[in-house]
């Protein structure tokens, strides 16, 4: 008896569970406590530094400006967990909220006509200060913030992507003589950025010096390429003196405390507002390699220098991220974004939202046996979601990806350098750059899938088989069930070395040259809907072919046929801008990739998939024009005709009369079953209820406001 009893104790003791409350708003709240609900913790660290295996971190609400890091493990029965508390709203900031705001002179304005409008601030900043003087002038903050919004750095010349063509230079100068008119002096501190025109990268560094009467400016540290003096463009950032609107701001790290220069937004004191910068923190939410069985869920996360929520150092094991909304994480390369995972075997990532990041919304690097489920993922700078680096069986489910083309490399997905063993099902591609970049990627299933409205290519399956001189994979052993490929923006799909097809939609959405679907390699397809308003839409062996052609080459799509899906509701046809022609566009005319012919004046029309209704106004040889028009033409517009139709709610599901209802595999419906409505709103499961978290309105300032 008194044995039993000591074993009942032993594992009461054994399974015993604590909870450890974070209240930073309570006055009472300090690291000191026990991190009880009388007595709570004041910081997030210091509660999972307590806590371990089957402890639970709840945290209350409030903005904590501090970075979290797991160093303990918990076990499979018993995980580590990180929560807000049920209802409040609990937010990571890695920014630095700057205060004491005056008013420049106009000695302090560097001949600035704007003075009057710019304040300044002192900061102090001891990420940046301990760097080497070269590189600490040049490492500003990549982002000010007003009220949630991300400003501009200060840039010469103003104008949404403009650049200055040079007249002389190399890898350390840049020579304008039509420009650089200015006293000596002017450009002495600011950031001077170089794009090449051919390979499209940037060399970026402080200015070292700069000679009026060479008209040159000289860089501290050496670029990496070659300059094309015919092609290459520049142009300069981060001076006082070029603030020119309002929204934008200069730092001077030259002596400390630094000087922070700013022209509010909201053309007021900025006294009166929030003003944060970054500081060089580069993660909210991380973990060592040796952590494992830890839950993170239900956090706001921003304003970090890399990632919102993920691991600095490849390792970590049974990770569960859910519920949480990463975005203005403001690092710009590899390794950043929303969320980041490195090394990392067994996860779930679910029903969370990363937008308005300045990298990737989410991210996978020699990652192992992970989920994606149910996440919002948009607006991010650069690829939707990345999955790159010898990953394996990964899981994408019930994703939405959209709103994803606004500059740099738009991918709505991309993968690259030893994939294997890929899934996705169920997932929404709408309004991307490219749906799909594919290299270096094989064993992928792709069921129920939709991708539809790309801004540029839609699925481009690649046969490069190396990657930054490591040798790799063709992309091969594609197996695609259910799916619907739509309305890109130049060329449909692309082929992998070997494809099983069944029950796929591929709708070109438009006449012209361009294929839906081909490649030099054989195929195995049936039960599929090819619709292309051009003689000859599929590429067979090399050569474009008719679809009869195609199925007697072939012998494939016994049960296929050429013709309108018949899709519930959509637009009649589709078209990018045509590239050469961009110079010549304005705000309501456009040089588009078809042939103008395909619109008629009066025709209902689309810009971007932005809901509101335009008419065509004018049809020319090259181009067309609509009202209303837009504020900010870009290069990457596209342009939906719905014809006669002003409900411009978009279903890609067939419709009852369809041809290819009950006309696939086993009497199923041709292509995806997806109702785009349902994944807009946050609907990915179909249960009428929105699984993932409300975002906050600061999210809803877009990261591309920094750069345009």
């Amino acid at each position: 008896m008194l044995r039993s009893t000591i074993m009942a104790l032993a594992v009461i003791s054994l399974n015993h569970t604590a909870e450890f409350i974070v209240d930073g708003g309570n006055a009472k709240a300090s690291d000191t406590n026990a991190g009880s609900a009388d007595a709570p913790l004041k910081s997030i660290q210091k509660g999972v530094d307590l806590a371990g295996p089957g402890d639970t971190v709840t945290v209350k609400a409030g903005i904590y400006r501090e970075k979290v890091v797991f160093r303990t493990a918990g076990t499979a029965d018993q995980r580590i967990t990180l929560r807000r508390a049920p209802g409040e709203r609990v937010l990571l900031n890695g920014a630095l909220e700057v205060r004491g705001w005056k008013p420049i002179s106009a000695a302090e304005g560097r001949g600035n006509p704007q003075f009057s409008n710019i304040h300044v601030a002192e900061l102090e900043l001891p990420e940046i200060e301990k760097l080497d003087d070269k590189y600490r002038k040049f490492m500003i903050p990549n982002v000010v913030f007003e009220d949630g919004r991300p400003l501009r750095v200060s840039r010469f010349p103003a104008g949404s992507r403009e650049r200055l063509a040079l007249t002389g230079g190399d890898k350390s100068h840049v020579v304008d003589d039509k420009t650089l008119n200015q006293p000596a002096g002017f450009w002495d501190g600011g950031i001077l950025t170089v794009r090449h025109a051919k390979s499209t990268n940037y060399d970026r560094a402080l200015i070292a010096s700069y000679a009026p009467d060479k008209h040159e400016l000289t860089s501290a540290v050496e670029g990496k390429e070659e300059t094309d003096i015919k092609a290459d463009s520049y142009w300069v950032t981060n001076l006082v003196s070029i603030i020119a609107e309002p929204g934008m701001w200069a730092i001077d790290t030259s002596k400390k405390p630094f000087r922070l220069y700013l022209w509010p937004h909201a053309g007021e004191d900025p006294n009166k507002h929030q003003i944060e910068v970054t500081r060089l923190s580069p993660a909210g939410i991380s973990w060592e390699k040796t952590a494992k069985f830890i839950t993170i869920d239900g956090f706001e996360v921003c304003h970090f220098d890399k990632f919102g929520i993920g691991n600095e150092s490849s390792g970590g094991s049974d990770i569960e991220i859910f519920n949480c909304v990463s975005f203005h994480n403001i690092a710009l390369g590899r390794a950043s974004g929303g969320m980041v995972l490195s090394g990392v075997s067994n996860a779930l990532i679910k029903n969370n939202v990363c937008t308005a990041n300045f990298q990737d919304g989410i991210e996978l690097e020699g990652c192992k046996n992970i989920q994606m489920i149910g996440n919002d993922i948009y607006g991010n700078l650069t690829d939707g979601v990345k999955v790159a680096w010898h990953s394996s069986n990964i899981l994408f489910k019930q994703n939405f990806v959209h709103k994803q083309w606004g500059f740099f490399h738009p991918d709505g997905f991309q993968t690259f350098s030893g994939v294997t063993d890929l899934t996705l099902d169920s997932n929404a591609f709408l309004d991307v750059g490219q749906g799909w970049q594919c290299e270096g990627t094989k064993r992928v299933k792709l069921f129920n899938n939709i991708w539809v409205g790309t801004h540029h290519s839609g699925l481009s399956l690649s046969m490069r088989d190396s990657t930054a001189g490591q040798k790799f994979f063709p992309c091969s052993e594609f197996t695609m069930d259910g799916n619907t490929f739509a309305f890109p923006g130049y060329g449909l799909m692309g082929q992998s070395q070997s494809d099983t097809l069944s029950n796929n939609i591929f709708h070109y959405g438009k006449g012209g040259g361009g294929s839906m679907y081909g490649g030099t390699f054989p195929w195995t397809e049936d039960y599929c809907i090819f619709s292309h308003y051009g003689p000859k839409p599929i590429m067979w062996d090399g050569k474009y072919v008719t679809f009869e052609e195609y199925r007697k080459l072939s012998n494939n799509g016994a049960h296929s046929f050429a013709g309108e899906p018949g899709f519930i509701n959509a637009p009649a046809r589709y078209t990018a801008l045509k590239t050469k022609n961009v110079g010549k566009n304005t705000k309501t005319k456009f040089h588009i990739e078809i042939s103008p012919k395909e619109f008629a004046v009066g025709d209902h029309v689309e810009l971007n998939w932005d809901g509101v209704v335009r008419k065509v106004t004018e049809v020319g040889d090259e181009y067309i024009a609509i009202d209303p028009g837009t504020d900010k033409p870009n290069e990457m517009d596209v342009i939906a005709n719905w014809k006669d139709k002003k409900d411009f709610t978009l279903d890609m599901r067939l419709a009852k009369d369809s041809v290819g209802k009950g006309k696939g595999k086993d009497g199923r419906d041709i292509g995806s079953l997806i109702d785009l409505q349902a994944y807009k709103a946050g609907d990915f499961d179909g249960d009428g209820k929105r699984d993932v978290p409300v975002v906050p309105k600061e999210a809803a300032f877009a990261g591309h406001i920094i750069w345009e």
